[in-house]
């Protein structure tokens, strides 16, 4: 089991181009160490050293106000990671803002949902036809991407349920709970 960086910073509005620069040479830099610690670079570049991770609060608005109207393939896959986003350090306060208004707005387009619910059908478990796991075999080396043929699944539904019921939570099991609630049903069923 191994996972990689995806990480951002959220900076204020009122951040100036230099400092803004300066942040994301910080990223880059505890990118750096992270990956010399054994967490390796992100291949899709999700870091708070890249340009495109560490924005000021109305831009992050903007590309997720961006990602929800389109709803390209590459929106959806953005969405799916950045939708997730968590608070770990510095002004946790600006996420906050950042977190109602993906819940707001994406309760309020069902169609993006709709997308998002294509999209994560496209998972399968790692089944064969009989139900039994089924390995890919590599040399001789067999293993299961327990990512996307296993968790994957749950992650999006709940992300999913979170979203059609207007639930800001982020972590995968509080989100199935709590969305379980807001539909009425039954505690011991939701658990």
């Amino acid at each position: 089991i191994a996972t990689d960086q995806d990480n951002g910073l959220v900076l204020a509005d009122d951040t100036g181009d230099d400092e803004l620069e300066a942040g994301r040479r910080m990223g880059d830099r505890v990118n750096r160490t992270l990956d010399a610690c054994g967490y390796p670079l992100c291949k899709g570049g999700i870091m708070a050293g890249n340009a495109k991770c560490c924005l000021r609060q109305r831009d992050w608005l903007a590309r997720f106000d961006h990602w929800m109207e389109h709803g390209a393939p590459e929106d959806l896959l953005a969405a799916s990671i950045y939708f997730d986003m968590r608070a770990l350090a510095g002004a946790s306060a600006l996420v906050a803002p950042l977190r109602e208004h993906i819940t707001r707005r994406a309760q309020a387009l069902p169609r993006f949902r709709k997308q998002l619910a294509h999209n994560a059908l496209r998972s399968r478990p790692a089944l064969n036809w009989r139900g039994a796991l089924e390995p890919k075999e590599e040399g001789d080396a067999a293993w299961i991407d327990l990512k996307m043929g296993g968790t994957a699944i749950f992650v999006d539904a709940a992300r999913l349920f979170a979203l059609a019921e207007g639930v800001a939570v982020t972590g995968t099991r509080e989100r199935l709970l709590v969305a379980a609630a807001a539909r009425g049903q039954a505690p011991d069923e939701a658990e």
